[in-house]
């Protein structure tokens, strides 16, 4: 058993909602799926009956997050006696392909229920990581129905800087509304950055004929809007793939000198389709995040029901004199599910760009008004040592 892992993950308690049960079909209201959850002390639920009686059915469980599931218990349904005597278990990362749940290379049957009150549970010989899971009757008594809690934690490692800081996330996957200037767009809004000014002749001498326009020019110490935009400020980020996103870090722009930062925010995502959302709490209301009192103090939010996203948009809301913001997004990579890559540390070098490709990037976006730039880390002599973050 994996310490800390034993507890149910929520159906029992309610903290999995309504809204992530699902059947494949439902006899009728009073036996959906909201009546599946197992609860053995108070107020027990009916249990979820299907409409039809085959193996082609499901009882869906949207975990909305990345979990570590360990054992499964059912039931029967409670004022029928119909219970499920054997069943299939499938577990998905993505929604869309499904991966049924094997033991010695073999798809594994568990075995069910004996009568309609007593609780079964079966213990995974190897523990999953998923984000949904499905239980598929294969035989049963009289009638499908089924009460289940699923046995598992929340998987920890699904808490991982996704790239802001470290330059994983590269200029080319970051965009925003409007900037004050090139030095101070979506590229200069990482978690900690500082504002920089390191150009030297030399440097102008040896990149200004391969490059473009090179002058001493204040780097910002974070992302800052134009002044007066109209445009509604956004921030957004292109990961490149689906991520789990669990939760987000702020910052106001690092510069004693220019006092602003973000008060509030909402954030608007793309998940697996191509439709742009905006993340709501459980009332059906937009949710709104509280941003920053100050310029360094760092603000984290952890997500009670992460999602899963493509493409990010941070939407200030409300701001201290001007928008301006650092920040990180926490998650995981879903190919890294696969990889075994999940918990890496952050002291591992990131795959960025050099320097020169970095720079030509932000040439094209500022249609050639871009001010090259430096970190104080670049070796000078070799562009191929040098990374813009």
């Amino acid at each position: 058993m994996i310490r800390g892992c034993s507890e149910g993950i929520g159906l029992a308690t309610d903290e999995i909602h309504d809204n992530q049960l699902f059947g494949s079909t439902t006899l009728d209201r009073k036996f959906g799926a909201r009546e599946g959850r197992m609860r053995i002390l108070e107020d027990p639920s009916m249990g979820w009956i299907p409409e039809f009686h085959n193996t082609d059915q499901w009882f869906h469980i949207d975990l909305m997050d990345v979990h570590t599931i360990v054992a499964v218990i059912t039931q029967g349904s409670r004022d029928n006696y119909f219970w499920v005597t054997s069943y299939r278990l499938l577990y998905s990362f993505t929604r869309d392909n499904w991966t049924v749940y094997q033991e010695n290379n073999k798809d594994q049957i568990f075995p069910g229920n004996h009568d309609k009150n007593k609780a079964v549970r079966n213990d995974l010989l190897q523990p999953i990581q998923v984000t949904t899971v499905r239980i598929n009757p294969v035989t049963w008594h009289d009638g499908i129905g089924l009460r289940v809690e699923l046995i598992g934690c929340r998987y920890r490692s699904c808490s991982d800087p996704l790239g802001m800081e470290s330059g994983e996330i590269d200029l080319s996957q970051l965009t925003e509304s409007t900037t004050l200037r090139p030095s101070s767009s979506a590229f200069r809004a990482r978690l900690h950055i500082q504002p920089t000014t390191n150009i030297t002749d030399a440097m102008c001498k040896k990149y200004e004929a391969k490059i473009f326009k090179c002058e001493a020019v204040k780097l910002y110490g974070g992302w800052m809007q134009k002044p007066g935009a109209t445009t509604s400020p956004s921030l957004q980020i292109d990961f490149g793939e689906l991520v789990s996103v669990t939760g987000t870090v702020t910052q106001g722009l690092g510069d004693n000198t220019v006092l602003c930062w973000v008060t509030s925010y909402k954030l608007n995502y793309v998940g697996e389709g191509d439709d742009w959302r905006v993340l709501k709490n459980f009332n059906g209301d937009d949710k709104v995040f509280d941003g920053n009192c100050d310029q360094n103090t760092l603000v984290t939010h952890y997500l009670d029901h992460p999602f899963f996203s493509r493409k990010l948009r941070f939407i200030p809301m409300t701001w201290y004199e001007n928008v301006c913001m650092r920040l990180e997004v926490l998650g995981c990579r879903l190919s890294d599910q696969h990889s075994g890559r999940l918990g890496y540390h952050l002291a591992e070098k990131p795959q960025t760009k050099p320097l020169y490709q970095s720079l030509n990037l932000l040439k094209d976006r500022f249609n050639n008004q871009a001010y090259i730039t430096f970190f104080s880390d670049c070796n000078i002599m070799d562009q191929q040592q040098c990374f813009i973050k």
